[in-house]
């Protein structure tokens, strides 16, 4: 390989001798050298390996604004939470995690669940903050700002690494925030699932246009926030696929046609992401293995094979249109996001940064490919169509008006002369800051007391089951209450179950008929019927405790109530 020096590189090539362009690592750098590839395709600029030295300065001053984000948001971040709902749910796996016997992701209301658990072993690791945290949902909640942090600033540091301007590396951080917080606050320190990956896709997809124009280290965020993503959302699965191997596989492809050999870190690197993709799989593939047809991916197969498309093409454009166009949606203004939408993709196919960077050639392709992958794959989706299977496009749409707005204040700088420009660009940055969401998020409405209240009614006693009785099918509205309900019998060691259809969101293990089996005689059983308020005026007996929770005391109720559950037929269970 030839190489030049450092003091070569500064200054840029004579038009009469032609010097090939580089590609270079910081390693190579610190030692004055440059690995030479002979490619246009893939250069490092003079200019930005004067500025390489800066990094950690950037990466400095982005890490002081999360901290300064993370102190505005403190009250939603440490709140004490008794959780309800969905996050009980999710709360209820975290559990089953801590125990190291959860295979699934969260729960679906198509009564599958969602590919993996990383997440909640994830914040089964984030428990380790109790001490700190005044509940498990605090400790919840700050895990995940870090996670979110942490990948944001992967995907800066890619962004730098790539781009030969700061301002452009300004634009995509302050826009970037901006157009989030504009679509949904609560993107930062929600963990609901759908908004959980929003930042994983955002880095999944610019480590996914680094590894294709040929740095092969971005290999392993694009593994770690992939399969995260992809674990935590099925809609999320297409997306990550797609993209990811089509990047592999350009990536390696851009390498082999420069005759580029394998350095020990990228081998290392390459080795580290298999390894961690295998560790994330595992759960999975002993699902599989254990369970055979009845594992969680034979379901989700059976049922995606089934499901017929409802919406036309043009349904799903409008639908997926509504993402990218973030805070000018319909629900802020009232336009149609079809035109706006049009309008967007073809400047930001011809309007680019910085020419020649195959970097945002690469980002730039692979925000097209989402939206009309996705286009594609809500087309196909039953029903009627609900926000949260596509939260995670926000990510993709905050990089592609990230690259919009860098494109055109670039072009606006480059019309002053050269010695101007720094300061423009310390101009511009300035500007965006005030515009730099630093706004608290609104308080969970799904943390209360009465998962406490009823704790402290009741008053457990050990040696029995506690059985929750949730109304008809899934359409009972206080099934939030049991989750909460549920969530702190277990936490406190208590036993709970719930009839054989509300299994897929309690636990495959929660069942009332394998409980009364196991235990038998020697544990009393105790019914809690979580019903709606009509149901509950037409009943007589039993103690009302409160509006959605009835203690039934009856024997005569409570032998029929059993039969039912040990019956061979759960499905006709009221």
């Amino acid at each position: 390989m030839n190489v030049i020096s450092y003091d070569e590189l500064r200054e840029p090539p004579s038009k009469e001798t032609p010097v090939k362009p580089m590609f270079s690592s910081r390693s190579a750098l610190k030692r004055g050298e440059v690995i030479n590839q002979g490619d246009s395709s893939i250069s490092l600029r003079g200019e930005y390996a004067e500025r390489l030295e800066f990094r950690w300065l950037y990466l400095c001053f982005f890490s002081l604004c999360f901290v300064v984000y993370a102190w505005s948001n403190w009250s939603v971040i440490s709140v004490d939470c008794l959780e309800t709902g969905d996050y009980a749910a999710n709360a209820l796996l975290v559990e089953d995690a801590k125990e190291f016997s959860l295979l699934t992701g969260p729960y679906s209301r198509f009564k599958f669940h969602h590919p993996g658990p990383a997440l909640f072993y994830y914040r089964a690791l984030g428990e380790v903050l109790n001490p700190i945290f005044p509940s498990a949902y605090a400790c919840h909640v700050f895990a995940q700002y870090l996670l979110n942090a942490l990948f944001f600033l992967s995907a800066i540091s890619t962004i730098l690494f790539w781009s030969s301007r700061p301002l452009a590396v300004f634009t995509y951080f302050f826009t970037s925030l901006f157009f989030l917080a504009r679509t949904e606050p609560a993107f930062w320190t929600d963990i609901w699932g759908p908004h959980s990956i929003v930042f994983a896709v955002l880095c999944f997809t610019v480590s996914a246009a680094s590894l294709a124009s040929g740095r092969l280290v971005s290999i392993l965020p694009l593994v770690i926030a992939g399969t995260l993503a992809a674990h935590t959302h099925l809609s999320v699965v297409p997306l990550i696929v797609v993209v990811g191997l089509g990047s592999l596989l350009l990536g390696c492809f851009s390498r082999r046609r420069h005759s580029l050999v394998w350095s020990s870190d990228e081998k290392r690197i390459a080795w580290s992401a298999l390894f961690v993709g295998v560790v994330l799989s595992l759960p999975i593939v002993v699902d599989i293995v254990v369970h055979g047809s009845e594992s969680n991916v034979f379901q989700i197969l059976s049922v995606t094979a089934h499901q017929k498309g409802a919406h036309s093409l043009w349904e799903s454009f409008v639908f997926v249109s509504q993402f990218f166009v973030g805070p000018f949606s319909p629900r802020n203004v009232a336009f149609s996001p079809v035109w706006p939408i049009c309008l967007f993709l073809g400047l930001l196919f011809f309007l680019s940064p910085e020419r020649g960077n195959p970097f945002l050639r690469a980002l730039r392709t692979i925000i097209f490919v989402s939206f009309v992958l996705s286009v594609f794959f809500y087309s196909s989706i039953p029903g009627e169509y609900n926000p949260y299977l596509a939260w995670y496009l926000a990510g993709v749409a905050a990089l592609g008006y990230s690259t919009l707005l860098a494109g055109m204040l670039l072009r606006i700088t480059d019309l002053f002369p050269s010695r101007m420009r720094a300061v423009w660009s310390v101009v511009w940055a300035l500007a965006l800051i005030p515009f730099w969401p630093f706004v608290k998020n609104p308080p969970n409405l799904l943390c209360n007391d009465s998962p406490k209240v009823l704790f402290e009614k009741i008053n457990p006693v050990a040696n029995t089951v506690y059985a929750l009785t949730i109304g008809q099918g899934g359409q009972s509205r206080n099934w939030g209450e049991a989750a909460g309900f549920a969530l702190e019998l277990r936490r406190r060691g208590f036993t709970f179950c719930v009839p054989p259809r509300w299994r897929f969101l309690f636990g495959k293990e929660s069942g009332c008929q394998r409980l009364v089996k196991e235990k038998g005689e020697s544990t009393e059983t105790v019914f809690l019927s979580f019903m709606s308020k009509e149901r509950l005026q037409q009943r007589e007996e039993g103690i009302v405790l409160r509006e959605t929770a009835v203690f039934v005391n009856d024997e005569r109720i409570r032998e029929q109530w059993l039969a039912k559950w040990l019956s061979s037929e759960p499905q006709d269970w009221n």
